[in-house]
């Protein structure tokens, strides 16, 4: 996936003829030039974090800061940081939004070389402004989970991520790579407080073997994990969300299982709402193709939503249907229902666990 770079080395080697008598004996020098070749490829830096192997020259020449040694110590862990009004076509490279930079923000990615397909940005910090939490004078809608003090976005070959805000940490986020150059906005109103951002952004190739499927927002690996919707730390999910999370079938595993912790599933409704399944998901839901409640029934559903996870008093729900996949679907509105009662709003961790077990298919 990397270029390869070069270090030359220089050896001078010398030699006496030992032939000949010593008055005639002659010195000689050669000049021999040795090539270190080492891949561009990732490398742990001292903090932990990746960087990416140059030499020192190249790095500095990249505006970058070495921390730490790679390539058998021919090269050096890179550290690149960008951020507002520039531009990066380094793998690796870290965002940060610098206190006095005006809104938008913007950061450029180019591609490093051709064969590039995808761009992932790990949130290793990720604050800004929340969503609304509380409604308007509006009465036909209200702003409840829409991002208004702060936006997050990048664009995409063929769609742009969705729009997020709040807190974010730890989570992900996957484009397709453009031609022109993907571009990472954020804007932010006067008011806003929070503007905390320190993002990794990784190329990937078309040929690496851990690509995410396309159109995938997010992408998981692993027999089991827990995926989150956007600003799940923050207590409340986001407004117009239309994504898809992957996950990856791993070698030997036929089905997947799904739950959720209590309290750890909230997509609309009411705390009477309960579990909600089917027809009966309009507005904000997750969709997950053909679950049922174990792998022996042939009816199955695809949408859930309410203030609990499966359904009714079955807390797990199965599929073996492939690929395995999360859509997420939350509509532009929340509404906050009556006085009395607290729309569930808060998003959604979802745990899954992948099984030997194979049902009909």
């Amino acid at each position: 996936m990397e270029t390869m770079r070069y270090v030359f080395v220089l050896f001078l080697f010398v030699t006496t003829a030992t032939s000949e008598p010593s008055s005639n004996a002659t010195g000689r020098v050669f000049n021999v030039l040795n090539v270190v070749q080492f891949p561009n490829n990732a490398c742990k830096m001292g903090s932990g974090k990746d960087g990416v192997c140059y030499s020192g020259e190249e790095c500095e020449s990249m505006g970058g800061v070495a921390q730490g040694v790679c390539a058998n110590g021919f090269g050096v862990c890179c550290y690149v940081e960008k951020t507002c009004g520039e531009t990066t076509s380094v793998n690796n490279t870290y965002f940060k939004r610098i206190e006095g930079k005006d809104s938008p923000c913007i950061l450029d990615i180019c591609k490093m070389q051709e064969d590039i397909c995808q761009i992932r940005l790990d949130f290793h910090q990720f604050s800004l402004d929340g969503p609304e939490s509380s409604p308007t004078t509006d009465t036909s809608e209200n702003a409840i989970t829409v991002c208004q003090k702060a936006q997050f976005r990048i664009s995409g070959d063929g769609a742009s991520s969705p729009v997020i805000c709040g807190e974010n940490t730890g989570y992900h986020m996957i484009v397709e790579a453009m031609d022109l150059c993907n571009e990472i906005r954020v804007t932010y109103t006067e008011s806003s407080i929070l503007r905390a951002l320190e993002v990794q952004i990784s190329q990937i190739a078309c040929t690496d073997p851990n690509k995410a499927p396309e159109g995938c927002t997010q992408y998981y690996t692993g027999v089991t994990n827990t995926v989150y919707s956007y600003n799940y730390l923050g207590g409340y999910h986001l407004a117009s969300q239309e994504y898809i999370i992957c996950i990856r079938r791993e070698i030997g595993y036929c089905s997947n299982s799904y739950y959720a912790d209590s309290d750890a599933f909230q997509i609309s409704g009411t705390a009477s709402t309960t579990s909600l399944f089917g027809p009966s998901c309009t507005t904000d839901y997750v969709w997950i193709p053909r679950i049922r409640q174990d792998l022996t029934k042939l009816k199955s559903t695809d949408r859930i939503c309410g203030t609990s996870f499966g359904f009714g008093s079955l807390e797990t729900v199965y599929t073996d249907r492939y690929p395995f996949l999360i859509g997420v679907s939350f509509d532009a509105e929340e509404h906050p229902g009556s006085s009395t009662a607290t729309e569930g709003g808060k998003g959604f961790a979802i745990n899954y666990q992948q099984l030997l077990a194979c049902g009909e298919q």
